[in-house]
């Protein structure tokens, strides 16, 4: 772009006419484009960081020194928000490889636990003991992760009702576990 032309429309822009950005959008995106994707070679961020070189050069376009060229300047915030993006992903890979290395020696090293194979067969006993419309309603829920309202359809109550059931149903449970666990009872 000529630079008397792009003084130009700078100059519009800072006097209030935010159209004209477009036009230097349009003029300088391919060239911010290829300076991203040539250093980090993925789409999804390279669209990110082109839109935001020109927000950020939208918002210091006031400190924008008009002796001067725009393709330099606006490239220039492209190369900076690149060096960004690169460390911060350097970062993310070293807490990712930390906390992968975490997950592994917790999983390697984690056994359940008496107590928890306690519970778990107590819970299954408990449940073998609800009638069958509050099995039904516990499984719509917890199982299959329904909402009350289509719960109360398919058990056919209203959804005062089946918001009722269920509330007993695990003050039930709750109770014969905490008895089952309490006394140990062989499972």
């Amino acid at each position: 772009m000529e630079r008397e032309k792009e003084y130009k429309i700078i100059c519009k822009i800072k006097q209030g006419d935010k159209k004209s950005y477009s036009k230097l959008v349009d003029f300088y995106e391919s060239d911010v484009r290829h300076i991203i994707v040539f250093a980090l070679y993925d789409k999804s961020i390279t669209d990110d960081l082109v839109q935001q070189t020109f927000v950020n050069a939208w918002f210091m376009l006031d400190t924008f020194d008009e002796s001067r060229e725009f393709g330099p300047w606006i490239r220039t915030i492209a190369r900076n928000l690149v060096k960004n993006e690169m460390r911060s992903f350097s970062r993310r890979q070293k807490h990712l490889a930390s906390y992968q290395d975490f997950l592994i020696d917790t999983m390697e090293n984690e056994e359940e636990t008496s107590t928890d194979t306690k519970y778990k067969q107590a819970l299954l006993l408990c449940s073998k003991q609800l009638n069958e419309v509050a099995a039904k309603a516990l499984k719509l829920r917890y199982e299959d992760g329904l909402s009350f309202d289509v719960i109360a359809k398919k058990i056919g109550r209203t959804l005062a009702g089946s918001r009722q059931l269920l509330t007993r149903v695990r003050g039930q449970l709750k109770t014969c576990i905490s008895t089952k666990i309490k006394n140990e009872v062989q499972i």
